[in-house]
């Protein structure tokens, strides 16, 4: 077992569901049913309590209403202007769109979500940075604090090493020389010290968007199917100091782990075995389960996770 409380991998609550299961041996369950139980649980968690929580990188673009939701949830919404102080977004509804009044003129105002998509309001006349909270799925964990002085390949510009750094005007590109998983969501965190250029993510020829300040920048990026590299790519002078991967599969090694925080991981195990409880039809046992985990979801929902800075109710939008 790789894992260690409260950090525990595949193998680690796998033994617990068994026990729990009242089988220590794979003699009726096979090992991949028990991780699917696994995957479908920690979905679960996230789905019902919003637990994983980000702030992702965005853009609204010049004469486009609409983006992709990329995430479970989009909670607020930031606008960054080139300087001065950043702002919330005001949330509206789709049938509020264009009966507010544009104090800022043609900047980025109120938003709104609308089934897979989430908009801006006035339309953008220009691109503007947005930074998105949001409540998201929860990912295995592939490498985090990557070394960047080994195991990449360097093109024009790059220095390997600790940190790593980019200089001169023409873009180059740095190549995780590991290929991640095809035709699933990552999340991306790249940590940037200095930067006067630009630093763009991507996985394979999905590009996320252009890095322009220092600081901790998480994206979502969806991996092709297939040449799912991740890479880098700079203009100008950048040095970074930490880059962490995340793939949003399932479990399937003994040494997954999920980002589920330690508060989640004993309840992401009685929430599998509740699973193994329906499926060899134990359902008063499964039933028990099922409110003793909804019981702890609400709970840590309530006094872990809704606390904005002393209680959700706090978080005031500035009209």
């Amino acid at each position: 077992m790789a894992g260690a409380w409260p950090n525990l991998d595949a193998a680690d609550l796998e033994a617990r569901v068994r026990t729990y299961l009242n089988e220590v041996g794979v003699d009726f369950v096979p090992q991949s049913t028990v991780w699917r139980w696994l995957t479908i649980a920690a979905n679960v968690i996230a789905e019902v309590t919003g637990c994983v929580r980000r702030v992702l990188d965005s853009e609204a673009i010049a004469g486009s209403q609409l983006a992709p939701v990329p995430a479970s949830k989009i909670l607020y919404v930031e606008y960054i202007p080139t300087s001065g102080r950043s702002s919330l977004l005001s949330p509206i509804t789709p049938l509020q769109v264009g009966h507010f009044p544009y104090p800022n003129g043609v900047l980025p105002q109120y938003w709104f979500e609308f089934g897979s998509y989430f908009g801006i309001d006035p339309v953008p006349a220009s691109n503007h940075r947005l930074r998105l909270f949001v409540s998201d799925a929860p990912r295995i964990i592939v490498a985090h604090n990557i070394p960047l002085d080994s195991g990449w390949a360097a093109g024009t510009g790059w220095a390997a090493g600790m940190p790593l750094v980019h200089t001169g005007t023409p873009s180059g590109d740095y190549v995780y020389s590991t290929v991640l998983s095809g035709a699933i969501m990552h999340t991306v965190e790249v940590t940037v010290s200095t930067i006067t250029g630009t630093l763009t993510p991507a996985i394979g020829a999905q590009q996320g968007y252009a890095i322009t300040t220092a600081g901790h920048h998480f994206q979502n990026i969806m991996a092709p199917a297939t040449n799912a590299y991740f890479t880098l790519t700079a203009t100008g002078s950048v040095e970074v100091v930490n880059v962490s991967l995340d793939e949003g599969k399932s479990f399937d090694s003994v040494a997954d782990q999920t980002e589920l925080s330690s508060m989640w991981q004993h309840l992401l195990a009685v929430s599998a075995t509740r699973y193994g409880l329906l499926a060899t039809n134990r359902l008063g046992a499964a039933q028990l389960l099922e409110h003793i985990c909804a019981g702890e979801f609400a709970y840590l929902e309530d006094h872990a996770i809704s606390v904005i800075p002393n209680g959700q109710d706090e978080m005031r939008y500035s009209e």
